[in-house]
């Protein structure tokens, strides 16, 4: 059969493939993976923390009462509850991964749970942070203890 519009073989289609591969552009590919890697490591650090949690003390300010009220930590159950954490997860996690995973789990608001710790917790989280992230030479501040 023919096409009267393009006098074309219709009907006959010749078609040659070799191998088709897709790739994706490297900085996606990086960009992608990292994101993958992330999910998981959380992911991860919340099974750790979750398996802790769980039949301990504090699992009750992690679980609502008959109302869906959730228990709220004073200061000193803050501070406990982060020794704890730390005793528990420091091999695993550094102090400022613990700080942001208690926060989130606990939905705990970061200023309240930072000046709920104790003068030497709130030390060894800057000096961390210091180390990791050179917060103190970028904007020369100077620590206050």
């Amino acid at each position: 059969m023919e096409d009267k519009i393009f006098n074309n073989n219709y009907g006959n289609v010749e078609l040659e493939t070799g191998d088709i591969k897709f790739e994706l552009d490297p900085a996606i590919y990086a960009e992608v993976y990292q994101d993958l890697n992330d999910e998981l490591d959380m992911k991860m650090m919340y099974d750790s923390f979750d398996e802790i949690i769980k039949g301990s003390d504090y699992e009750k300010y992690n679980m609502p009462d008959e109302n869906g009220e959730f228990i709220k930590l004073n200061t000193e159950q803050i501070n406990e509850l982060f020794l704890f954490i730390i005793k528990c997860l420091r091999k695993k996690y550094t102090i400022t991964e613990l700080f942001i995973m208690t926060s989130e789990y606990f939905d705990i608001s970061v200023l309240k749970f930072y000046n709920a710790l104790s003068n030497k917790t709130k030390s060894e989280l800057i000096d961390e942070l210091d180390q990791r992230y050179n917060i103190f030479n970028n904007k020369k501040y100077k620590k206050i203890f």
